[in-house]
């Protein structure tokens, strides 16, 4: 299952009263870390900490069993006397910190099983604001963010927790795993030292994956995981992006004595990074992140990393940040312990098993498989494949119903193999069994429906890309009522009653039949992301969308039958189950009465890598001044409300415009949709990108289809002539 952020961030992750905490209390430890800082540069490791912490840390190396010999082989045969003598622990230490440079290959293994249990949080607060956030698992049912991430149970209780939100070997998304959060079975969190404990359900929606299969990150509240001057590894989903880690380039430099319980250290996070798990190299967690400090001028203002005055709207990316802090975990057990007596027995036995993981002489203690499941499933009618067939079973939380469905597919289009993401097909095809299951066969989608989409596509070849004389006489005819030299308002209203009203044919939004066999191909015949430029095979992606589309439908039906069916439709709303951007997202325009209408409207749909389709998610677009600086994921820049693609931005533009014309005051002026300011970035970017040869083309495709045009594709000089304003409905 694939699952984009949490649509539109509409709250700071990091609220400013927990910032200006944090900040107060690295002001007042600032000279320490200037000390420590000039002690590493100096290579002066010996006097970096205390000699409590340093014979602490040097105690715990030695009774690791996995850690020991690793120890011996940095000292030689001085371990056998190192006890205590700083002299020797000293001389470990130094290696610890400051390293050979070298690490076992295990230190890539751990990570990579440290990475499992580390999840995004898509947040939903009952007022209707969303953002996103760090977690992980510490141990089989619970899991560990910020309080400023979920402060109460009814936050947790519509949100989600998303794992597996991550590129691959080859770079392609993996398939993603969605879990409800469960506070009713337990909620603990403390504002003081911003941390949230929370029960996550055991079984994934609408897949039926295990949350055992991503094993948990033990917390120890033993003395000697680290020590200043330590590298301070982190994972993270920063501003809700796919996971990432920062290694080595970061350094503990202080642990407070006044007050205690919390680290501060140098790394790179960002807004989304809050609830982060900190690691030492050995990948045992020593802290959980949760702020920064950020740079100010003499008169208090937060600066940018341009050192010029920062702004909210600019995002919290802008900002140039000092440091950072996080809760350590021995503190954030201690607190736990202190509450255990008061719960009752089911939350009680939960916080026994956190207090008391495995010891597996691993960093990290799966209790379920390492893996991703990964089954075979046959590939589709006219597809070649040599896999057999096998199908897992997987109920559905709280339902009663069970699904049988193919988890992979391995396809062969063209002669090249091909991996799609998990699949199901078509509820259509769906037979019950006696015992009440529920079995999706694998087969396609509607045979005649793809038949028609590769006879589409076939005949592509064969005829004109785009004639201009053709589409010149039906230019004229279709604007020949038209007053194009009209006044702003005026213009807007005639263009608009145009488009509307010659939109006779509505087409349901299934872009693997109207939109990759003709519309959206390009003059080489190939499809193209809208934001990245990537090529695609027609073929290939139609293959898939039909497969895909009909996953959706069986997962629809599945969140229909659950007891829970208002939150599961909810989740499965956010899904991304095409390679298809809507240009306007649905979400801008949900519940309105033009919905399916609009949702299937070719004119500002494109082809998008699915990727970038998650990553834009339902965030308005945004011109950004340092935008070069700054592009993420191939996709573009994204920081809280403002997205920016990397490509497409002159189609992007017309496709909006168009969509005011379209639909008035459908999208409402507003920061979550389209501000009006925001209008003049359309201008600046249609006015920046001629139109091309592919907008002509799916311009007169399009009217083929549907039966009306983009007036500003025929007519690029009426964008600043024309009143968008009202199209744009009051918030």
């Amino acid at each position: 299952m694939s699952s984009n952020p949490a649509a539109g961030d509409t709250m700071s992750p990091i609220p400013d009263d927990v910032m200006s905490e944090s900040e107060a209390r690295m002001r007042k430890g600032k000279s320490q870390r200037d000390a420590t800082k000039e002690k590493i540069k100096n290579k002066d490791y010996r006097n970096l900490d205390t000699p409590a912490r340093r014979r602490a840390r040097v105690a715990r190396m030695m009774g690791d069993p996995v850690a020991a010999p690793e120890a011996a082989r940095l000292t030689g045969p001085s371990l056998e006397s190192m006890g205590a003598a700083d002299d020797v622990s000293g001389f470990l230490l130094e290696r610890i910190i400051n390293g050979e440079n070298f690490l076992g290959v295990r230190f890539l293994a751990l990570g990579q099983r440290a990475a499992r249990a580390i999840a995004r949080i898509d947040i939903r607060t009952p007022d209707g604001r969303s953002g996103s956030g760090t977690g992980s698992l510490v141990s089989s049912r619970l899991l560990l963010t910020n309080n400023h991430v979920l402060q109460s149970a009814d936050w947790a209780r519509r949100s989600s927790v998303v794992f597996d939100f991550e590129d691959d070997l080859e770079n392609k998304p993996r398939p993603t795993v969605a879990f409800q959060l469960d506070p009713d079975a337990f909620f603990f969190t403390n504002k003081n030292f911003d941390f949230t404990l929370v029960a996550v359900k055991t079984t994934a929606l609408h897949t039926g994956v295990s949350l055992s299969d991503y094993g948990f990150n033990p917390l120890d509240d033993t003395q000697g995981k680290v020590t200043i001057g330590e590298p301070i590894n982190i994972i993270q989903h920063p501003s809700g992006l796919l996971k990432q880690v920062v290694l080595q380039e970061n350094r503990l430099l202080d642990i407070p004595v006044d007050p205690p319980g919390w680290l501060h250290y140098e790394s790179d996070t960002m807004p989304g990074s809050s609830g982060a798990p900190l690691f030492n190299n050995r990948w045992e967690m020593v802290g959980l992140h949760h702020s920064g400090w950020p740079k100010r001028d003499e008169q208090g203002r937060i600066l940018t990393v341009n050192n010029e005055l920062w702004s909210r709207e600019m995002g919290e990316l802008a900002i140039k940040w000092l440091g950072n802090e996080g809760a350590r975990v021995s503190q954030i057990l201690e607190i736990v312990k202190a509450e255990q007596a008061a719960m009752d027995a089911a939350r009680k036995a939960l916080v026994t098993e956190l207090l008391n993981p495995p010891k597996t002489g691993s960093v990290v203690a799966p209790t379920g498989g390492n893996t991703p499941i990964v089954v075979s499933g046959p590939a589709p009618e006219s597809v070649s494949t040599d896999r057999k067939t096998e199908v897992v079973s997987q109920s559905i939380e709280s339902t009663g119903v069970t699904i049988t469905l193919p988890l992979h597919i391995t396809v062969s289009v063209g002669g090249s193999p091909v991996t799609s993401t998990p699949v199901t097909t078509s509820p259509d095809r769906a037979a019950t069994e006696p015992d009440g299951n529920l079995t999706i066969p694998t087969e396609e989608a509607p045979d005649t429906e793809r038949a028609d989409a590769l006879s589409e596509l076939a005949e592509a070849s064969t005829k004109p890309y785009y004639d201009v004389a053709a589409d010149q006489v039906k230019r004229t005819d279709y604007y020949r009522d038209i007053n194009l030299g009209g006044n702003p308002d005026v213009l807007y209203s005639s263009l608009s009653t145009l488009v509307g009203s010659t939109h006779h044919t509505k087409l349901s939004y299934k872009p693997s039949r109207h939109l990759y066999p003709w519309v959206d191909l390009q003059p080489d015949r190939k499809l193209r992301s809208l934001y990245t430029g990537d090529i695609y095979e027609p073929k290939q992606l139609i293959e898939e969308s039909f497969i895909a589309e009909a996953r959706f439908e069986a997962l629809l039906e599945s969140a229909l039958l659950a007891d829970d069916a208002e939150e599961s439709l909810a989740l499965l709303e956010a899904l991304p189950l095409y390679n298809c951007e809507h240009t306007v997202p649905r979400n801008w325009f949900k519940g309105g009465p033009l919905f399916s209408t609009a949702e299937g409207d070719l004119h500002h749909l494109f082809t998008c890598d699915g990727k970038c389709n998650n990553f834009r998610g339902n965030v308005p677009f945004f011109d950004f001044v340092d935008f070069d600086e700054s592009v993420l994921q191939g996709c573009g820049r994204k920081e809280e409300n403002k997205f920016e693609p990397a490509h497409g931005k002159g189609a992007v533009s017309r496709a909006v415009m168009y969509f005011l014309l379209r639909y008035p005051r459908l999208i409402d002026d507003k920061p979550a949709e389209l501000q009006a300011a925001r209008l003049e970035t359309l201008f600046q970017w249609h006015e920046a990108e001629d139109v091309s040869d592919h907008e002509r083309h799916r311009n007169a495709a399009i009217q083929e289809k549907q039966g009306n045009r983009n007036p500003l594709i025929d007519f690029p000089d009426l964008a600043r002539r024309i009143n968008f304003k009202l199209g744009l409905g009051s918030s």
